[in-house]
């Protein structure tokens, strides 16, 4: 997850984090030589340490997309059990780059390593953007980032816009970014409706989520509601965690052995398992609601064929 802050001791959130097995926490030392020292949980990229400021966006992302389930405490997550990278501090493209440079390093050294080492990220997300610009607007960089991502076999989802736009028009980042191994989100209510104050784009918005008045995890271990594109984007990235948690042993082999193509196959299972919405047919490229039941159907299907 990039986001500007978390909550890494919210009590069902601290279960479900991510942990760098290739360093020693506390001994000041840069174990796994990455360059960035005590990075047990992940980095914040402004101070170069695993010190994360205290945000409530971050928080109720995580919420979703992995708070424990059943566990007796408040709120489950798309993913009952997941670990979850904490990335943070974004406040330009360069930031953002580093971020995910950070990312994509780990998921290569596990390819590389045969999984010795790094960690086995399958999406990102982010519930971030820059209204009203484009990537020849000095955003190449990002926008080619998910290339490299998806080419080590990581789907990114990223956040429309919330605002009642035509993207295709007016412009967003990411949202505009054209990158196979990149999934855009608009957002959805409990009526099955787009969110007036959501995105569109017929070329560049993908899908929408079910966003509107999340119940997720809150500052002070408490718990809260959260609406936006921000809270329909970590529904769809953990689904494609979600995907690779299901029994089917053909799909992990392929992750393996060709990760870009595992995650273009998982990115269409997403796209093609969701459910046909008529408020959005003709402003979205699917015209489709997320729909995990719809996903994970595809995939078992297609299971041994992988």
């Amino acid at each position: 997850v990039l986001d500007s802050g978390f909550d890494p001791v919210h009590e069902d959130i601290a279960p479900n984090l991510w942990t760098n097995k290739g360093e020693i926490p506390g001994d000041g030392i840069d174990n796994d030589n990455n360059g960035y020292v005590d990075d047990v949980k992940g980095l914040n990229t402004g101070t170069n340490t695993d010190n994360h400021d205290l945000d409530s966006h971050g928080l109720k992302v995580s919420g979703i997309l992995g708070a424990r389930g059943n566990n007796g405490k408040g709120v489950s997550g798309v993913n009952w059990t997941s670990q979850i990278m904490l990335v943070s501090y974004i406040p330009s493209d360069f930031y953002v780059l580093k971020g995910l440079k950070y990312v994509l390093d780990q998921r290569r050294k596990y390819n590389q390593t045969n999984g010795k080492e790094g960690a086995f990220v399958v999406s990102v997300n982010n519930s971030f953007g820059i209204s009203n610009e484009f990537p020849k607007d000095g955003h190449e960089m990002w926008c080619n980032m998910y290339d490299s991502l998806g080419m080590e076999g990581i789907i990114s989802v990223g956040a429309t816009t919330n605002s009642n736009k035509d993207v295709d028009l007016v412009g967003d980042i990411p949202s505009t970014c054209t990158s196979e191994y990149l999934i855009v989100v608009t957002n959805t209510d409990k009526n099955d409706k787009k969110i007036t104050n959501a995105g569109f784009g017929k070329k560049s918005v993908d899908i929408g989520s079910p966003g509107e008045g999340t119940f997720t995890v809150g500052l002070n271990n408490g718990y809260t509601t959260f609406s936006g594109t921000s809270a329909a984007t970590p529904h769809v990235a953990s689904a494609v965690g979600l995907l690779y948690s299901t029994a089917c042993c053909s799909l992990i082999d392929q992750a393996k052995t060709n990760p870009a193509a595992t995650a273009i196959k998982v990115r269409d299972y997403i796209l093609n398992g969701a459910s046909v919405n008529n408020s959005l047919k003709g402003i979205t490229t699917k015209e489709a609601r997320l729909d995990l039941m719809g996903a994970v159907t595809k995939l078992v299907a297609e299971c041994g064929n992988v």
